[in-house]
């Protein structure tokens, strides 16, 4: 679940830089991607969603996990940007 978090909100953020009237379109063919490549129904994903809600605690450590990994790839990305010639 952590993985399918963090490429849904790495879509979200990429959606906010289009304009608004193509944004929801945009949007859901991100989510379709995203739930290819995870091999997920969208139907699970959100059940999964709607289970990890009414469990705080577990929702907590996978969005730790999620915040972790986001840490991480942003820091990577600054160092590659920090590498490339200006």
């Amino acid at each position: 679940m952590p993985t399918v978090l963090v490429d849904v909100h790495m879509a979200e953020e990429s959606v906010k830089t289009f304009k608004l009237e193509l944004r929801d379109s945009i949007a859901k063919q991100y989510y379709a991607h995203i739930f290819r490549i995870h091999e997920l129904e969208e139907e699970q994903f959100y059940q999964s969603i709607d289970y990890y809600s009414k469990k705080p605690e577990e929702l907590r450590s996978i969005y730790h996990e999620v915040t972790e990994i986001l840490a991480e790839k942003d820091k990577k990305e600054k160092a590659e940007k920090s590498k490339a010639p200006h």
